[in-house]
């Protein structure tokens, strides 16, 4: 299903506009609950998808299930393979996938799978009076984290990622920031494949 972004006159009037990524992923989660699924899949809109996501999708989940995550990472910011670092535990695979857990450095949220019982955590913990009490604070760290799903929807529970990852972030960012535009398309470049990707 694909949702239609956050209500603008909502954001301004709120205030909220910079946090609208968050709200969105927010609004696919209620809906996500709000059906009698087991588990949510969820992707950004600027994402390249593995052709062969539907056939793997009931593995990837028992898989999930098997090893009692909360949370896994089908699409995120690397631009080196993981497997070749020491930062990575192995908890599974299947062909040539892995899963991995992932720590506090990793980042992106392009699609994400969730449990419903993290789902639920997640809607409870990061609402309204969380953002509110972050604008207060001006926190920005991992254990008082700002609004925004790379540090909070993939950073709670216990979590993993899949590698060869299913999707892969276009490359492009809205910044000025060169460092960040370099990562993003360096991410992409080391990751996407265009036989592997639609």
């Amino acid at each position: 299903k694909r949702f239609e972004g956050m209500d603008n006159y909502w954001l301004v009037t709120k205030g909220y506009q910079s946090y609208s990524c968050m709200w969105g992923h927010i609004k696919m989660i209620k809906e996500f609950l709000s059906s009698n699924k087991e588990y949510g899949v969820f992707f950004e809109d600027d994402v390249y998808l593995r052709k062969t996501l539907l056939n793997d999708i009931d593995l990837i989940t028992l898989k999930m299930k098997n090893n009692k995550l909360d949370v896994l990472l089908l699409g995120y910011l690397i631009n080196h393979d993981p497997t070749k670092s020491l930062n990575f535990k192995l908890f599974d695979s299947f062909d040539k996938f892995k899963l991995y857990e992932h720590h506090d450095e990793l980042w992106g949220s392009q699609s994400y799978i969730l449990t419903r019982s993290q789902a639920q955590y997640i809607i409870e913990e990061y609402d309204e009076n969380f953002l509110i009490e972050h604008i207060r604070t001006n926190s920005c760290t991992i254990e008082n984290p700002p609004f925004s799903p790379d540090w909070t929807i993939t950073k709670d529970g216990k979590r993993g990622m899949i590698y060869p990852m299913y999707v892969v972030e276009e490359g492009t960012i809205n910044t000025n920031d060169e460092f960040q535009i370099y990562f993003h398309n360096s991410c992409y470049k080391f990751n996407y494949n265009s036989n592997d990707f639609i």
